[in-house]
């Protein structure tokens, strides 16, 4: 605050602890608490004469950012602010206001994508109140769960993701272990697993591979059939669309066929 006195040539200024210079007519004070002035003034005839001047200093609004750090995963929002930020009836002005809900709430929500700091300015019937909060963006961390795959009926099949961290896969009904990054998978129908990877921030990553299960094929291997001893017939099964496999394999010229002899 700037004090000022006059009538003389002179000036001497005290308590000086809170003033910038306690010699000059108009020095500036910074007083922590109420304080009483006093002035000496003297004139050009070398009399004195003193005068006071008292200087209230009002409370700062408490005011509480919700600091001083605070971490987030990229990609996150979070509330910032205190419970509450100031008292009842303050107002609230959030710089800077770039990835901010409100600039004029007590607990906005924020989603930097780089490390920020916010700063928050109360005002109330008092002084106002000022205070920060740095929100640190973390990375999230890396999961791939691999390519989609597919498997026959009443199969299992090794899922295999990559990613460091604790795993959570879903659903998990069908999976040997949802905890580990390689389960087993015996699904009865196609399914959509998904892999979840937390880093040891709590920062975490979804990434999902789809299981196709494969309907059986509909064989048949044709009637039954008599033939007389050293006799021959060729038998015709149906159904397969890639391949056939015949047992017992004696007496058969082919095996892998779908009408052997």
């Amino acid at each position: 605050v700037q004090l000022s006195a006059s009538g003389g040539i002179g000036y001497v200024w005290t308590p000086t602890l809170t003033l910038n210079n306690a010699n000059i007519q108009s020095p500036k004070g910074k007083p922590t608490d109420t304080t009483t002035y006093i002035v000496t003034v003297t004139d050009i005839n070398g009399c004195t004469d003193m005068d006071t001047v008292i200087v209230n200093v009002g409370p700062v609004v408490p005011t509480f950012a919700g600091g001083p750090v605070k971490n987030l995963c990229r990609g996150d929002t979070i509330t910032i602010g205190g419970s509450p930020t100031s008292p009842a009836g303050s107002t609230f002005l959030w710089t800077p206001s770039t990835n901010i809900s409100s600039t004029t709430i007590g607990n906005p929500v924020v989603s930097p994508t780089v490390t920020t700091t916010y700063y928050v300015n109360s005002t109330n019937f008092t002084c106002p109140g000022r205070d920060s909060v740095k929100i640190i963006v973390l990375p999230k961390p890396f999961v791939d769960a691999g390519n989609d795959k597919s498997v026959c009926p009443g199969k299992s099949i090794q899922l295999s993701s990559t990613g460091s961290g604790s795993y959570s896969w879903t659903p998990s009904s069908s999976l040997s272990d949802p905890t580990i990054a390689t389960p087993i998978a015996t699904p009865s129908v196609t399914t959509k697993y998904f892999a979840t990877l937390t880093d040891p921030n709590g920062c975490k990553s979804v990434d999902s591979v789809t299981v196709t299960v494969h309907n059986k094929p509909i064989v048949d291997a044709g009637p039954n059939v008599l033939i007389c001893t050293n006799g021959s017939t060729q038998l015709n099964a149906t159904g397969g669309l890639i391949s056939y496999t015949w047992t017992p394999s004696f007496g058969l010229d082919n095996t892998s066929i779908g009408n052997p002899t």
